[in-house]
């Protein structure tokens, strides 16, 4: 009895300690672009592939803009680094601007970049001063 409580103890640990990130492809989830709250999951482990049974080690969020169409992909990462915007160019009209983090719930909108918050708070400075 004290074994299977603890086993399902431990399972509430893993599953609380699980990384959440928001799902969803603004193709078949429009809400994904804005509105993307009921679309947050604990990322799971990898069933297949060649990374089978990893842990996911971040979330992404992914603009690709295809010939002007512009669409939102938001995902647990398994692999890669951080990225705030890395831009990448494919054929026929294709870019992607990737975004990268390893919070909970960080592929929610991008990062306020350093720079523009610097900008925006000397801004306020000298505003502030007049």
């Amino acid at each position: 009895m004290q074994f299977a409580a603890a086993v399902t103890l431990l399972c509430f640990v893993a599953a609380a300690s699980a990384l959440q990130c928001f799902t969803c492809n603004s193709k078949q989830h429009p809400e994904c672009n804005s509105h993307y709250e009921r679309h947050l999951k604990a990322c799971q482990p990898l069933s297949f592939g060649k990374f089978a049974n990893k842990e996911a080690i971040g979330c992404r969020k992914i603009e690709q803009d295809i010939n002007g169409e512009i669409s939102i992909v938001r995902e647990c990462a398994y692999t890669g680094e951080k990225f705030d915007g890395k831009k990448i160019s494919g054929t026929s009209g294709v870019t992607l601007y990737l975004y990268q983090c390893s919070g909970d719930r960080c592929n929610a909108a991008p990062a306020l970049s350093t720079s523009l918050a610097v900008a925006i708070l000397a801004t306020v400075a000298l505003l502030w001063r007049f």
